[in-house]
């Protein structure tokens, strides 16, 4: 990918890398000045769209498609997932006022990957009452830049494609 393409997702400053060249399957979300283990898919894949790759895919088209949704409906609140786990998952709640600005909050809750359909993930994460903010962890801006850099992680993760 080049470089000035992954330059301009840090600036807003939301993005997901590979973990590196000794564990490229493994992602890390920046945000702000926080990172994060990223995992986008359930270790046991509870919705398959033709393996592990397209599932990682499926679920960045997902986050790209509500984010565009606050954008036409003039804003609210998404949940997104980003860390599954056995017993409790990391979520981003993006509020917008208005459809133009957005605040990205990461946080915890004790949700684990089997306790939600992923197919509806974002109605029901907006109902998540236990989520936990993580200190730190967040960023305000334009919602169309938060969205781009969400587009340009998801083609970093599409670059990754023999994982």
């Amino acid at each position: 990918m080049d470089e000035a393409y992954l330059t301009t997702a840090r600036q807003i400053g939301l993005s997901i890398e590979a973990g590196g060249r000794s564990e490229p399957a493994r992602f890390v979300l920046l945000l702000g000045t926080s990172r994060h283990e990223c995992v986008l898919q359930p270790d046991e894949v509870v919705f398959d769209v033709g393996g592990r790759h397209r599932t990682r895919m499926y679920m960045l088209d997902r986050w790209i498609a509500h984010l565009h949704r606050l954008s036409t409906t003039g804003g609210g609140a998404v949940m997104l997932p980003y860390h599954f786990a056995d017993q409790c998952s990391a979520w981003l709640r993006v509020t917008s006022p208005d459809g133009v600005s957005a605040e990205v909050q990461a946080g915890w809750s004790d949700l684990s990957e089997f306790g939600f359909d992923p197919e509806t993930f974002v109605g029901e994460g907006m109902f998540i009452e236990d989520f936990r903010p993580i200190p730190d962890a967040r960023i305000s801006g334009p919602l169309d830049d938060i969205i781009r850099a969400v587009a340009i992680s998801r083609d970093q993760v599409a670059e990754l494609h023999d994982l």
